[in-house]
């Protein structure tokens, strides 16, 4: 894991060719479980955040509406993980 927070860092596999041209910046995880008398309910998210190496900044992208996202396994186009944000100003 080293090598994809440094300059060796190859996310080509995943970006293409642009994948050679970013690292890792951070990597961030949350995990809640909640258990009662009816049962349990657990829900985990891991956001990794890349930067370019190329000294370009991102541009502003502000999401000011409800949206859906989904995240989907290449070769086959099968969704891995769908979810949906009423509230883009709530945290």
């Amino acid at each position: 894991m080293v090598a994809a927070f440094g300059p060796g860092a190859d996310f080509k596999p995943m970006l293409g060719a642009e994948g050679l041209q970013v690292q890792l910046s951070d990597v961030v995880h949350s995990a809640s479980l909640t258990i009662d008398e009816t049962g349990g309910e657990a829900a985990a998210a891991t956001a990794a955040v890349l930067r370019s190496r190329m000294g370009t900044t991102a541009m502003p992208c502000a999401i000011d509406r409800p949206f859906i996202y989904m995240l989907l396994h290449r070769p086959t186009g099968a969704p891995l993980f769908i979810g949906h944000v009423t509230d883009p100003a709530a945290r």
